[in-house]
């Protein structure tokens, strides 16, 4: 099957995912066309991380078909991934950098591995990404000498190493304050635009999905609930989507807490 550009750049049909037993993601199925930004939503244990996993073929699952920019996706196939991973990048949550080598060279590694350029165009090439990304004069530290926000941003420089047409970010708002999420969220949406690369963003963070977000996906116990625009799920009346976009604690999704008398337990344990 040939791939043009207006061909959605991922495709999911009838996607199925089980962990001992359990159906995490059941029947899932969407597209993403070029250039859009889609966030996926979910309370935890919804399926997002699952389904990234599935779509960066970290994980296998049980049935279905992923097509990424018109090939399909066969993790079994080492040959055919190495080359499909050649066309997305992905940001993942931790920043997932080599503590042993620089920013720079982390950066670098994708590019020396896979472009066949001389070190010093590779060198050209990196301080551009670095730079993209406010971190040019950071380039010779290590990623124990970055703060939260800088890992972020290295590991995006590190993603868009290749150019790829499609990039995947994993929980770009972790562990950040809220100055330093709104800051990671404008620098993701630059690069969207100015690169006019398509991004699935999985995230918990409403007011990041926001900002980033040209359509959602909110996943609940492993389906699809809701696929809309951000302006639509603000107006959505499904219980569910009310109560996580608005960040109540009360609500079909529930908060577990312990009604245990524990002065209780401790007694009668004497």
């Amino acid at each position: 099957m040939s791939y043009a550009e207006t061909d959605p750049v991922i495709q999911v049909r009838d996607l199925v995912k089980e962990f001992d037993g359990r159906r995490v993601l059941n029947r899932i199925s969407f597209c993403v066309h070029p250039g859009e930004r889609l966030a996926i939503l979910g309370p935890s244990g919804g399926g997002k991380s699952t389904l990234l996993s599935c779509l960066i073929g970290a994980t296998i699952p049980e049935e279905g078909e992923i097509r990424l920019l018109g090939e399909v996706l066969r993790p079994k196939d080492r040959k055919a991934m190495d080359r499909l991973r050649l066309k997305f990048g992905v940001m993942f949550q931790g920043g997932a950098l080599f503590s042993s080598m620089s920013i720079h060279d982390n950066v670098a590694l994708p590019i020396r591995r896979h472009s066949g350029l001389a070190d010093e165009t590779i060198d050209i090439l990196v301080g551009m990404k670095l730079n993209q990304v406010g971190l040019f004069a950071a380039s010779e530290r290590f990623p124990d000498e970055l703060s939260g926000g800088m890992i972020k941003r290295a590991a995006l420089a590190r993603a868009m190493a290749l150019d790829p047409a499609l990039v995947f970010i994993d929980e770009p708002s972790a562990g950040l304050d809220p100055v330093t999420v709104a800051g990671i969220d404008d620098l993701l949406l630059k690069q969207a635009t100015t690169h006019d690369v398509t991004m699935l963003v999985v995230t918990h963070d409403m007011q990041s999905a926001y900002r980033i977000a040209s359509r959602l996906i909110m996943l609940y116990k492993g389906e699809i609930l809701f696929d809309g625009s951000p302006q639509e799920i603000r107006e959505c009346e499904d219980p569910v989507v009310r109560q996580f976009v608005e960040g109540r604690k009360d609500g079909p999704l529930g908060f577990q807490e312990s009604t245990m008398d524990f002065r209780k337990l401790l007694l009668e344990g004497d």
